[in-house]
């Protein structure tokens, strides 16, 4: 019988500070955007939307594979950026 290995713990160790780093951000746009709806949904382009909050707070997501340009500066492939 094999032993039992806890392979999720050490994915976590090895990804501590990408962990940190991932949780940190999304918690900034979450508080950012906690109780707030959504005043406008926009697909700029195929690869480029824009959210619009009712408090101003503005995110724009790329949906394509490569980087792309935003108001904002360069956006990673499946990322965002917002202000």
């Amino acid at each position: 019988m094999m032993p039992l290995v806890n392979i999720h713990t050490h994915y976590s160790v090895d990804n501590k500070e990408f962990i940190d780093t991932t949780v940190s951000d999304y918690e900034q746009f979450y508080k950012a955007t906690q109780n707030v709806t959504i005043d406008r949904y926009e697909r700029l382009s195929e690869k480029l939307s824009k959210t619009t909050f009712a408090n101003g707070v503005v995110l724009y997501a790329n949906h394509s594979d490569d980087a792309i340009e935003s108001p904002l500066g360069t956006i990673k492939a499946y990322s965002y950026l917002w202000k």
